[in-house]
C-alpha cells in the first residue's frame, strides 16, 4: 500500500496545483474581452493543460495499481473511491477547454441573429399561443375600464422574436457586468406568458398589468407552475413608481394612444437606472432619444443613461459575450471542486457547461 499511498498523495498535490492554475485562468478571464491579456490567458491555460496531463497519467497509474492489487481492505476501497472522484472531476476537461478557447477567440456575433423561421420556432409559437389562452382566457374581451383608460387588449408578441430579444438583453447585462439577480419587467404583461418565458434568462421576472381579470387568471397560471421568481403586479403603467428596480424592461403596445405611450416611456426613462435595457416590441415613440441618453443597440433594443460612444462600446462588447445561458436543473458549480472559480467567471461571460 505504501506505493499506492505515495501515488494518492501525488494526485492530491497535482489537484492542488491544478486548482491554482485554474484560479489564474479565471483571473485572466475576469476583464471584459477587449481588456484581457490574451497572451497571459494562453500561458495560464497552457500551465493548466500541462498539470492536467500529469494528473491524468497519475490517475491512470493509480487505478491500474488498485486493479492489480488483491483484496478489498478499507484502505484500498477508500483509495479507489478517492481516485475515481478525482477522475470524475477531470472528466469535464474537454468541455472546459472548449469554453476557455471560445473566450480566447471572443469572436463577435450579432446581438439579434437573423434566421429563417424553422419548425422549432413554429412549435414554440403553437405552445405559447396555447399557454397565452390559458393564462388569460379573456384576452380578446377587454374590460370597459381598461378600454376607457386607453389600454390595448392582450396582444401576443411572437415568441421567436421575444426569445431573441431576451437573449440579446442578457448578453448586454453581461457586458455591463450587472450584479445578480437580474430583474425583468413586462409592462402590460396580460396573463404572464412572457414573464414565464423570461425566466430562461433572468432571475426575477415580474409583470405589470392594468386589467384585473388578466392579473387574477395570470397569477393562477404562474402559481400552478410553482414559479417563485415570477410575480404579476396590478397597476397602471402611467403611475408605476418602481421602474428603477429592474435591469430589463419589456413592452409591446400596452397603450393605444401615441401620447400615452410617450408619457409611459418618459416615465421609464426618468426612473430607470443607467444601463437599463429596454426591449420595445414596436420601437420607442418618444422623440430626441439620444438627448435623453437612450440609444438603440439592435432592433428595438435600447440602453439608458449612456452617451452615444458608450452605447456603441456596450453593443460591441455584448456581441463578444457568450450565447449560452443556464438551463433548468443545471449542476451547481460549487459541486465541481477546483473548477468552481473558472465556471463562475465563464458564466459571467455567457459560457456554461
Amino acid at each position: 500500500m505504501n506505493a499506492l499511498q505515495k501515488l494518492i498523495s501525488r494526485v492530491n498535490k497535482l489537484e492542488e496545483q491544478l486548482a491554482g492554475d485554474i484560479a489564474k485562468v479565471a483571473a485572466e478571464l475576469e476583464p471584459l474581452p477587449d481588456d484581457r491579456d490574451t497572451a497571459a490567458l494562453e500561458i495560464a491555460w497552457g500551465g493548466a493543460t500541462s498539470t492536467r496531463r500529469k494528473l491524468a497519467n497519475c490517475l491512470k497509474d493509480g487505478l491500474r495499481q488498485i486493479k492489480a492489487t488483491e483484496g478489498k481492505g478499507i484502505q484500498l476501497n477508500a483509495a479507489r473511491k478517492d481516485l475515481k472522484a478525482a477522475k470524475s472531476r477531470l472528466r469535464i476537461w474537454a468541455r472546459m477547454d472548449s469554453i476557455v478557447r471560445s473566450q480566447l477567440l471572443c469572436e463577435p456575433r450579432e446581438l439579434v441573429p437573423l434566421q429563417d423561421v424553422e419548425v422549432l420556432d413554429q412549435v414554440v409559437e403553437l405552445f405559447f399561443d396555447s399557454m397565452h389562452k390559458i393564462a388569460n382566457p379573456a384576452a380578446v374581451k377587454q374590460g370597459g375600464d381598461a378600454k376607457s383608460h386607453g389600454h390595448y387588449h392582450d396582444i401576443p408578441y411572437a415568441m421567436s422574436l421575444f426569445s431573441k430579444m431576451i437573449g440579446a438583453a442578457f448578453r448586454i447585462c453581461l457586458a455591463l457586468k450587472r450584479e445578480r439577480p437580474l430583474r425583468f419587467l413586462d409592462v402590460g404583461s396580460g396573463g404572464g406568458t412572457k414573464v414565464l418565458a423570461a425566466t430562461a434568462r433572468f432571475d426575477v421576472c415580474h409583470g405589470l398589468e392594468y386589467q384585473k381579470e388578466a392579473v387574477t387568471t395570470g397569477r393562477g397560471f404562474l402559481k400552478m407552475l410553482d414559479l417563485e421568481q415570477c410575480k404579476l403586479i396590478r397597476g397602471d403603467a402611467l403611475e408605476f413608481l418602481n421602474y428603477g428596480d429592474y435591469d430589463v424592461i419589456y413592452f409591446y403596445r400596452p397603450l393605444r394612444e401615441r401620447e400615452k405611450m410617450v408619457q409611459m416611456e418618459e416615465r421609464i426613462f426618468a426612473q430607470a437606472q443607467p444601463g437599463t435595457v429596454i426591449l420595445a416590441g414596436d420601437g420607442l415613440f418618444a422623440d430626441d432619444l439620444p438627448d435623453k441618453g437612450v440609444h438603440e443597440l439592435a432592433n428595438h433594443i435600447y440602453v439608458t443613461g449612456r452617451t452615444k460612444d458608450e452605447a456603441l462600446e456596450i453593443g460591441k462588447t455584448a456581441e463578444q459575450m457568450g450565447l449560452m445561458a443556464p438551463s433548468l436543473g443545471r449542476t451547481k458549480v460549487s459541486r465541481l471542486g477546483y473548477w468552481t472559480p473558472l465556471l463562475e467567471v465563464s458564466a459571467r461571460n455567457g459560457y456554461y457547461l
